[in-house]
């Protein structure tokens, strides 16, 4: 039924019943036994209220929490059980009461089941469909876990350690904190008082109603009472106690929380959140205001997560929301905009309008992750963000997607480990990068109107995405020219990209003789034509369009066709045979294409000529991307791919550089071992060369944003090419910095550090190496700690990584549990060398590094990340030794510390089929090369590209 927005607030409340009731036995389908065991809740109660009270402890180290709630309920059918979540809380069954009409009723027994979270009560007779009112009294654990309801801490400039409780909800952690209905549909509404010290403040979701005066019955705190929240999901509650201050807009309707001594660096927060709040309320055509009266956002110091869209109150990493001039980089500036993005398009999408079901995550993250660019490149019209969304989100999905370890974007989830394991690239990346393509397809009217429709129609409710097809198809029919072909039906085109795994891999045939192309698809894996031994037939509806030389048509980006999913190919004709040919223009597509050799050799030469700048710059970001992995999974040869990149001498564009440093990142792995790594070097110093001079050492006024981007990824990988001029620089900026008198100081650009600090310490002494350790620890900025934390690993001396690593399991090290992991990756991604130095850490201290992680799992992560890493037969055995020796001991870890060994095999297979190709083929390419253009080079192994943080792109809840 459709409803306009203003009729449904209205029709909520009454409609409470039905819209729930719907929901209920709509999930049913999703629910699956498996051995007996059934992770989802019954049927037959609907929540439709919580009244929560809170006493959080903080002070001298008794970190629990006292709580009770009172939950309204409706009894849906006749029943004698009622099941809520509860986990890792201590309920007293004592206090259980459920009541009706003032008549309590008798609970037989209460039992719990520590597998399934479950909590349930026996009644003695059945209660029947009703409206009941369930009362439990319960304390918990403030643990550092960073989920449910958890402690935090910040230390004072004076040196004074401040506790904090916060909450971390999403997406199974609400049940250790209050027993609840712990699934997205069961939406309720939430009435909140939490008690705590008169110096400190409580927030949560809504906004204050308010507050008492002492309580001396828990020790003179006082209570801040709030506001009943509109219907919502329990992962999305939140709440907490701090002692910190705010900056805000004029009305405080739009606050940003922090430590004191932070407090400063929130204003642009402030400021690029309200506009981002406003052109999301103008993109979706509901005022956010309708649901709530304020906006609070906070700076957590311990937060697992990148950002959370509790509604109402979104918290966050510290280095995700706190901007220091001059300090922060620019990368941190376009991070926290971007992620203020994602979490305010959750205010909509996943928290007005939740899944049914976590088989459906997509319709939070996927959305959330297509409007973090795309709405922050309404406020920051400069950043090009609609470039680097192709470069930092499609080309990763496409990686992600291609293995056959990989899953369909509708994912059937069951049980907590399961829920975790979907907030991934699938969920986020991919289904950003479909929506993106539904975008083009449908023309922007028909998406922004379909999307406003599904809203509207599914507002405080859960959906699924056969709503998103029914809105999208009416918008689509209701314009005076639909923009979809007859044929084309919105459900059965997205069913094949959202209910089967993986993608397609066009392939364009050209005749040259009848001027006519062939165009056929099949899925694409990364190991290759044959690899899988799935016998599904995967098929897409897959919309075309292109240019060629003779029409460079570059700008239009809705279908001109169709391969439906019943075609084995299609043909196009009217094409010059000898000229080349584009397909997916724009990138807009979610696949990859591939051409025969005479294409692909017409648009190499094309790309050598003045004119290379006519093709599109997303398109020459493709171009690279896709030969590279086609070469690399073995569907072209690498004598078609790599001259691709001959082009680059004269490329200036952000997108290509980083498509192209991607692909050399795998290539730079993999030779590191080979007799043409040197060779390879050479190459792709002889490709950088041009725009690392052009660019230079220092920063402009003039430069744009994405400049500052584009200098820090090229320095860094001219250095690692073996470029003298670019080492020697990052070492004397860096001695100039350890030599100033004033190292609070720094005459390093933000932009530049992780160039310098990196670089300038591959070969420092222990004292440069100690320098930059003690500038971390006095730091309290989050950015620069974090990129002080990745450079740290940089360093190629053996004793320097030891302690390094020895820190990072050290309880007393200072380094936040938020970022201890990072610390490991930093070194062995660092150079071919710090491999075997990590891996000989891990072998050495592996059961220190389990007591320190609290067990085995941290292994195995570890393992897998060193052995994507292996590139020798030495390397191989020795984790095979290692694995075997201790597989007694690994436990849970020893699943994957065998798929490390596959994973490493897979590299030395992969070595022994495409590594003589590579190199024969870099030989003669550099023997062409006839002086190196940078005057100042020499092949000196440096190692590979570091992927750290400052230059990378982080997923967020």
């Amino acid at each position: 039924m459709e409803y306009s927005w203003h009729l449904l607030v209205g029709l909520v409340v009454v409609a409470i019943s039905a819209v729930t009731s719907e929901s209920v036995n709509r999930r049913s389908s999703t629910s699956r036994v498996d051995n007996d065991v059934d992770y989802r809740l019954p049927n037959n109660t609907i929540p439709l209220h919580y009244d929560i009270r809170l006493v959080p402890f903080l002070e001298n180290g008794n970190f629990t929490f006292g709580g009770e709630v009172t939950i309204d309920v409706m009894v849906v059918e006749q029943t004698s059980t009622i099941v809520l979540h509860a986990y890792d809380i201590d309920i007293d069954n004592d206090t259980v009461v459920v009541t009706s009409d003032n008549v309590t009723y008798a609970i037989s027994n209460k039992t719990f089941n520590t597998d399934l979270h479950f909590y349930t009560l026996n009644f003695a007779t059945s209660l029947e469909p009703g409206n009941y009112s369930i009362y439990i009294e319960y304390v918990g654990i403030l643990s550092a876990s960073m989920e449910g309801f958890y402690r935090s801490y910040y230390t004072t400039s004076s040196g004074e350690t401040r506790w904090l409780a916060t909450t971390q909800f999403e997406p199974v952690y609400a049940r250790q904190a209050f027993p609840c209905f712990d699934e997205p549909a069961l939406k309720a509404r939430f009435t909140i008082s939490i008690a705590h010290w008169p110096n400190q403040t409580a927030i949560s979701n809504a906004a204050v109603a308010s507050t008492s005066g002492a309580d001396s019955t828990i020790e003179n705190r006082v209570w801040t009472y709030f506001e009943t929240t509109p219907l919502m999901s329990t992962y999305l509650v939140a709440f907490v106690v701090s002692d910190f201050e705010y900056q805000s807009n004029d009305d405080e309707s739009f606050r940003v929380w922090a430590r004191s001594d932070a407090l400063n660096t929130t204003t642009y927060a402030v400021t690029v959140g309200q506009e981002i709040l406003a052109d999301m309320n103008d993109f979706t055509g509901i005022d956010y205001n309708l649901s709530f009266s304020k906006m609070d956002q906070i700076a957590i110091p311990d937060f697992s997560a990148g950002a959370m869209e509790n509604w109402g109150l979104v918290t966050y990493r510290e280095r995700l929301l706190l901007y220091k001039d001059g300090v922060a980089t620019t990368r941190n500036k376009q991070n926290i905009a971007t992620v203020i993005a994602h979490e305010f398009a959750h205010q909509w999408f996943g928290n007005l309008v939740s899944p049914l079901w976590w088989k459906y995550l997509w319709l939070n993250e996927g959305f959330a992750t297509y409007f973090e660019y795309y709405s922050t490149a309404t406020v920051e019209t400069t950043w090009r963000l609609a470039e680097q969304f192709t470069v930092d989100y499609y080309h990763p999905a496409l990686l992600a997607d291609s293995l056959e370890t990989s899953h369909p974007i509708n994912e059937d989830v069951y049980s907590p480990s399961e829920i975790n394991a979907i907030f991934d690239t699938i969920s986020y990346s991919k289904a950003g990068s479909v929506i993106r393509m539904m975008q083009h397809f449908l023309g922007g009217p028909v998406f922004q109107a379909g999307l406003q429709l599904y809203l509207q129609n599914m507002a405080y409710g859960a959906a699924t995405p056969d709503d998103l097809w029914e809105a999208l198809t009416t918008a689509n029919t209701n314009m005076s020219s639909p923009i979809l072909h007859t044929h084309v039906d919105i459900k059965t085109v997205m069913d094949t990209w959202v209910n089967q795994k993986g993608y397609p891999l066009v392939t364009v045939t050209r005749n040259y003789t009848t001027a006519t192309q062939e165009i056929s698809q099949e899925r694409f894996l990364l190991k290759g034509r044959g690899s899988s031994n799935d016998t599904t037939e995967y098929k897409w509806w897959i919309p075309i369009n292109f240019a060629s030389q003779a029409n460079i048509a570059f700008t239009a980006t809705a279908p001109s066709d169709w391969i439906r999913s019943q075609d084995d190919s299609v043909v196009i004709s009217g094409f010059s045979p000898t000229q080349w040919v584009i397909y997916n223009v724009q990138q807009t597509g979610f696949y990859r294409v591939n051409y025969d050799d005479t294409n692909w050799g017409m648009i190499s030469s094309y790309l050598q000529t003045s004119a290379y700048i006519i093709i599109n710059v997303l398109n020459r970001a493709q171009l690279i991307d896709d030969s590279l992995n086609l070469a690399r999974a073995g569907y072209l040869n690498y004598s078609v791919a790599l001259p691709v990149t001959r082009y680059l001498t004269q490329e200036t564009s952000y997108a290509p550089w980083a498509a192209a440093f991607t692909a050399f990142t795998y290539l730079n792995t993999m030779l590191a071992n080979s007799t043409g790594y040197e060779d390879f070097k050479t190459y792709v110093l002889s490709r950088v060369t041009p725009i690392h001079e052009s660019l230079g050492h220092e920063e402009l006024s003039s430069d744009e944003h994405i400049t500052k981007l584009h200098r820090l990824s090229v320095n860094s990988w001219a250095c690692r090419m073996g470029s003298t001029t670019c080492r020697e620089k990052a070492e004397e900026l860096l001695l100039d910095y350890y030599s100033s008198s004033d190292p609070t100081d720094s005459t390093i650009s933000a932009d530049l550090k992780a160039w310098v600090y990196c670089e300038g310490l591959r070969n420092a002494n222990t004292s440069v190496w100690n320098f930059l350790w003690e500038r971390y620890l006095a730091t309290d900025f989050s950015g620069e700690q974090t990129l002080i934390l990745s450079s740290l690993g940089c360093s190629q001396d053996e004793d320097i990584l030891n302690n390094y690593l020895a820190l990072s399991i050290s309880t007393n090290s200072s380094i936040r549990s938020q970022d201890t992991s990072s610390v490991f990756t930093s070194v062995y991604t660092a150079s071919p060398s710090n491999v075997d130095v990590a891996f000989n850490f891990l072998v050495n201290n592996y059961e220190e590094i389990s007591e320190f992680y609290g067990g085995m799992n941290r292994i195995g992560s570890m393992l897998q990340g060193l052995a994507s890493r292996v590139v020798s037969s030495e390397q191989l055995q020795r984790l095979k030794d290692f694995v075997e020796e201790k597989q007694d001991v690994l436990g849970v870890a020893l699943t994957s510390a065998q798929q490390a060994i596959e994973l490493a095999e897979e590299n030395i297979s992969w070595l022994e089929n495409y590594e003589a190709d590579i190199v024969e083929w870099l030989a003669e390419e550099v023997a062409a090369i006839d002086e190196p253009q940078d005057s100042g080079s020499e092949r000196v192994s440096f190692g590979i590209l570091l992927m750290t943080i400052s230059i990378g792109v982080i997923g967020f809840i």
